[in-house]
């Protein structure tokens, strides 16, 4: 027993350690004793193998076991060297290692995402199964091919670019069709990363991709039955103010004496068009969300008021935001209402920018908005009163506010009427 086996059990004598040699060796240590008096009796001199053993107070340590006889006693074998080198830490180690990839490997095989390694020569080091699954080839098919055997050969030239940024260590997010094994197209969004050494020397790419070959069908779908959409409105708005505008001119030839009737019919034929060109602004509304434009408030509403030139209206103030043409028939639509249902007089409005918050305010001083119906009036369909309108106007102001992603709201005005304050973020352009 020499000092570092001392060690081991903590300073512990000799003869200590002797009587404890049962409590030591554990039963695999027996059995290792065993095989070696086995293969010394078959004249071999030398075993090794690791084992587990405890230290006297009962810590378990693994260990590297050595049998050796020693040299000039190869004949009778009266003298045996045993060695234990204790590896407990480097057992531990490994033994987190394997924890750890197996984790991983259970991560990557049951990963939603299709998972994709290639070298620096572009060839395939490594799929996943759900990728294996995506694109309709076996891991073993794929495994060494260059990614772009995969590919439609008029997408080559663009992932050649998309090479190039990655051999100089830049990660991209992006789409990218590939052809799938039956011919057919797989449409993913990749997120490809580098690998490089630490000299920073491309080795490779690790991807991950994510199927959207349904959601970009359900799109084309989607789109193509707007466009219809669109189309058959166009044709029915086209075709009702051909038919209100030959009504209008045969009530011109009727001769008759009763001129409220046909009053009534203009104002009929006049309310008809106005609903046209709401709906007209409301298909801009449900169509045109992502082509917004840096647009002047106040020029937007200098524009509306000389529609109103017998109102007396007065802007002040100014701020930019992200619109389009629906900004008109937002202004036209408070300011008219202002007019027609409110009996306002006059009308004030003032534009402050603050925080990166452009605020507008339209201030009448009519009849105002009752309080029981303030929280009604931008509902579709939502008319009040005598002259109450299609129902339409207010719920498309709504719209097409939240569309710019800002708000709208209704306040009385003191010492009466109504006051609109539409909250927009500010363009910085």
């Amino acid at each position: 027993m020499n000092q570092q086996q001392a060690i081991y059990h903590k300073n512990y004598k000799k003869k200590v350690y002797l009587n404890n040699l049962s409590n030591v060796f554990s039963e695999s240590s027996f059995n290792m004793f065993k095989e070696a008096m086995i293969c010394i009796a078959e004249g071999k001199t030398y075993l090794s193998g690791e084992d587990k053993n405890y230290t006297i107070d009962g810590k378990e340590l693994d260990v590297m076991v050595t049998w050796s006889v020693v040299p000039g006693h190869e004949k009778n074998y009266d003298r045996v060297y045993v060695s234990d080198l204790d590896i407990t830490y480097q057992k531990r180690a490994q033994e987190a290692i394997k924890e750890s990839e197996e984790k991983y490997r259970r991560i990557v095989d049951t990963a939603n995402e299709g998972i994709w390694a290639m070298d620096e020569n572009y060839l395939t080091t490594f799929v996943n199964p759900k990728m294996s699954e995506m694109i309709g080839y076996t891991p073993e098919e794929m495994i060494g091919k260059r990614v772009d055997y995969f590919m439609f050969e008029e997408d080559l030239g663009d992932h050649s670019d998309k090479m190039k940024s990655r051999a100089i260590g830049i990660s991209q997010k992006y789409e990218r069709r590939f052809k799938k094994k039956n011919g057919k197209e797989l449409l993913t969004i990749v997120s490809a990363t580098p690998l490089m050494d630490d000299e920073g020397n491309f080795k490779g790419s690790f991807a991950m991709f994510t199927d959207i070959t349904e959601r970009k069908k359900s799109e084309e779908t989607i789109k193509n039955l707007n466009d219809n959409l669109k189309l058959l409105n166009k044709i029915l708005r086209h075709d009702i103010s051909n038919d209100l505008t030959v009504v209008s001119i045969a009530l011109e030839m009727i001769e008759t004496k009763d001129k409220d009737m046909v009053n009534k019919a203009y104002n009929a034929i006049q309310r008809s068009v106005d609903l046209i060109e709401k709906i007209r602004c409301l298909e801009s509304t449900m169509f045109t969300k992502y082509r917004l434009k840096p647009i002047s408030t106040k020029s937007v509403l200098g524009f509306v008021k000389k529609s109103y030139e017998d109102m007396p209206i007065n802007i002040t103030g100014e701020c930019k935001i992200m619109a389009d043409e629906a900004l008109n028939s937002v202004f036209d639509n408070i300011i008219n209402n202002a007019i027609i249902h409110g009996k306002t007089d006059r009308i004030d409005i003032e534009i402050n920018s603050e925080n990166n918050i452009c605020q507008i305010k339209i201030i009448d001083y009519g009849i105002g908005i009752p309080d029981k119906i303030k929280n009604k009036i931008f509902e579709e369909e939502f008319s009040y009163g005598n002259k109450g309108g299609s129902g339409l106007g207010l719920y498309i102001v709504k719209k097409t506010i939240e569309r710019y992603g800002g708000s709208i709201k209704v306040e009385d005005t003191n010492p009466h009427g109504a006051t609109f304050i539409i909250n927009l973020e500010t363009c910085v352009c």
